[in-house]
């Protein structure tokens, strides 16, 4: 059948052409031959090809910038357990095309005070510092999650190192752009017994945190 269709398309042409149409039938025909012989056996071919998530940036907001230098507090003012020098920090995320029906989180990640005799590991969690030669003992950056500034030590607010934060979760159907998350940074020391503590292993100095947020989803 294919050749009989290719004979009367070949007879049509040589007539439109004026040509000899038993020449256009046999020029045809040896083509037709000559490529039958030529075909190749099938062959398959396998393509990789890997789709990535779209990607995300992650920086300060609020016209903040890096480093980020708190006001000085005297040591007495934090005996009570009130965090000092509170400011909010803005964290944005900015996305192009992050796929729906994930959660996108941030990861923080940071060095913190060692516990000692007189400072208790499930205080010193939470209290970020780099401790470099001068720093403060038993003093840290805090990190707080609450919706307004915090005004006493409170660790279900708190972030210690390796937390992961959820961001808001985009609607089926729809893709995640980023958003703002603000959260607030202040000094600590813990309560209002361990702030009021003299002793060598709690001593004023310079505190310098370096906080890593990282954005990821799940």
């Amino acid at each position: 059948m294919q050749q009989n269709t290719g004979i009367q398309w070949l007879s049509l042409m040589g007539r439109m052409l004026g040509g000899s149409v038993s020449g256009g039938l046999a020029g045809l025909a040896a083509g037709l031959m000559v490529a039958t012989v030529a075909v190749a056996a099938p062959k398959t071919y396998v393509v990789d090809a890997t789709i990535n998530e779209g990607s995300c940036t992650v920086t300060l907001g609020g016209g903040l910038t890096s480093p980020l230098s708190l006001p000085a507090v005297e040591r007495d003012t934090l005996d009570g357990g009130t965090p000092g020098s509170v400011q909010a920090l803005p964290i944005v995320t900015t996305c192009a095309g992050l796929s729906d029906n994930k959660t996108p989180s941030l990861t923080l990640t940071g060095s913190v005070v060692p516990a000692s005799a007189n400072v208790a590991a499930g205080t010193a969690k939470y209290l970020f510092n780099n401790n470099g030669a001068g720093a403060a003992k038993g003093y840290g950056i805090l990190l707080s999650t609450a919706a307004t500034a915090p005004t006493s030590w409170d660790t279900s607010t708190l972030l210690t190192d390796s937390d992961v934060v959820d961001l808001t979760t985009p609607a089926a159907g729809t893709l995640y752009a980023g958003e703002t998350r603000t959260f607030y940074v202040g000094i600590g020391c813990g309560s209002a017994g361990e702030c009021a503590l003299r002793v060598p292993d709690r001593a004023a100095g310079t505190v310098n945190a370096t906080l890593t947020f990282t954005f990821g989803y799940h």
